[in-house]
């Protein structure tokens, strides 16, 4: 009696097809899940951005001060729910992760609750190094800066501890590097509102008020 079946060589030719596929389609699948990864960064730093201009909207043109994050990359979500910025993110922001670069890293095994950070040169105690860490935390008015295309306000901060310096607070300044988790590069949300694309492992170079010229290595956009 004759059965019906499937040969060695059929099911070995099936199984090979099926690997090709695989091998196609794999990179593919990497690179669409890479971008949309991407995309999100894009969105959270565009929001929290956009929260940070509302915000200087409400008081007279001045930017949040440094607390208005929270401190600690490290601390509880709710820190950031008690902050002037909750009000103006609320709505769409469903978790606290809206803080954090979908691609981030684990630093000593746990993710921080922060890795998208803010400029520090923003608020008026960055300008003098010997009052740095304390002093006049308050935000400075947007109006002294000419170039709202260049000067950063929310940035993608490096969570990878085998390229350096990792996000150790909520804010950018001096030893802190710029993430390159999106195929080499960061993501930055500029004055003027745009998100863009930034070269990753850059770092501040130099500063001056009020005009606001504040340079990456190279320079962006």
């Amino acid at each position: 009696m004759k059965q019906n079946g499937f040969t060695l060589i059929e099911l070995l030719v099936v199984i090979a097809i099926i690997a090709i596929l695989a091998a196609i389609l794999f990179p593919v699948y990497v690179t669409v899940r890479a971008k949309a990864k991407q995309s999100q960064c894009l969105s959270n730093v565009r929001q929290l951005c956009h929260a940070c201009l509302m915000y200087a909207d409400d008081y007279n043109n001045v930017g949040v001060p440094a607390w208005g994050w929270g401190w600690d990359a490290y601390a509880p979500p709710s820190s950031f729910r008690d902050g002037p910025l909750w009000k103006y993110v609320k709505s769409g922001l469903g978790s606290a992760t809206i803080c954090r670069c979908p691609l981030a890293s684990k630093i000593s095994g746990r993710l921080p609750t922060w890795s998208l950070t803010m400029n520090a040169f923003l608020f008026r105690y960055a300008f003098d190094p010997s009052r740095y860490g304390y002093g006049d935390w308050g935000g400075v008015n947007y109006s002294v800066y000419s170039s709202h295309r260049r000067l950063p306000v929310v940035i993608c901060e490096n969570t990878d501890p085998s390229l350096g310096q990792v996000v150790n607070d909520t804010i950018f300044a001096n030893v802190d590097q710029t993430s390159a988790v999106h195929g080499g590069m960061c993501v930055v949300c500029y004055l003027d509102s745009h998100a863009a694309p930034l070269g990753g492992r850059l770092k501040w170079l130099d500063a001056t008020y009020p005009d606001g010229q504040y340079i990456f290595h190279p320079s962006p956009p």
